[in-house]
């Protein structure tokens, strides 16, 4: 038995990672070098329009950053995404095709523990960000959470625009 483990660089301005929100990801994505930020479309009636009207949003909810993984949880048990990924910086990924994973965890079930309690941790951290409300962040031009996912943390909003501008 063999895996296929693929890589790729991507780079702004064509930041597409291949993974959007309600999507079922067939791969699962290795960040080796570079930040690939994570993005949610929220409805909000905050902002330009008036209180009452509605305008969807563009919210940061994570950055991710070498050895970093992308929602586990999607490629391992064929849920939906809950954000959309794009590159912030040049970024090299590896990727690992969902069946060949599988074959490889069928063959150790303690990796398979491992992965599974991963992707339930990642997710459970994951709704719990898209939960909090959303700040608009007027130095970076983006709305974000009031906390956001930094490679494995939940941080402050502060910390998180340090992170996100480079200096964290």
């Amino acid at each position: 038995f063999r895996a296929r483990a693929f890589t790729r660089s991507v780079a702004p301005p064509r930041p597409r990672v291949n993974a959007r929100a309600g999507d079922v990801s067939d791969e699962m994505f290795f960040v080796v070098k570079g930040k690939v930020q994570m993005f949610r479309s929220e409805s909000s009636t905050a902002g330009p329009r008036g209180p009452n009207q509605h305008q969807l949003s563009v919210v940061l909810v994570g950055v991710f950053s070498q050895g970093m993984d992308l929602e586990l949880d999607s490629v391992l048990n064929c849920t939906p995404m809950v954000a959309s990924y794009v590159a912030a910086t040049t970024c090299d990924l590896v990727w690992l095709d969902q069946a060949d994973l599988w074959n490889v965890l069928a063959k150790n079930q303690d990796a398979t523990v491992a992965l599974q309690a991963r992707a339930k941790a990642q997710r459970a951290q994951l709704e719990y960000v898209v939960s909090l409300p959303q700040r608009q962040a007027p130095e970076l031009f983006i709305a974000m959470k009031e906390q956001i996912i930094v490679d494995d943390e939940v941080i402050e909003v502060q910390a998180a625009l340090e992170v996100a501008d480079g200096k964290g």
